[in-house]
């Protein structure tokens, strides 16, 4: 007998993305270099099938974010030595600890 799969429930929060978007770039912060292009919200957690929902989201300057789709996820980390998800995780859990909703 076949068991259905779970519909994944995806968070979506676009106040929460906005305000990512005004944060300095993560990357940028971590490896203390002078941001030269817009913050924008990158998800960075993905689910099975689809990316995450918007609590999986860190903040990343455009020239970041396009860095991590040449190299994939893996090479990234290597590569600037900071994990993104654990960044997101945090911003996310001090985003509702504000009391702000999703």
């Amino acid at each position: 007998m076949l068991h259905p799969v779970p519909k994944v429930h995806r968070i979506h929060d676009a106040e929460y993305l906005r305000y990512l978007g005004t944060l300095p770039c993560c990357v940028c912060a971590h490896l203390g270099e002078r941001q030269t292009t817009r913050t924008e919200a990158h998800h960075v957690v993905r689910t099975r099938g689809a990316f995450g929902g918007d609590n999986g989201a860190a903040p990343f300057c455009i020239r970041h974010h396009t860095l991590w789709h040449l190299i994939g996820r893996k090479s990234f980390r290597a590569r600037v030595g900071v994990d993104p998800t654990v960044m997101a995780a945090t911003l996310w859990r001090r985003w509702r600890a504000e009391g702000w909703s999703a």
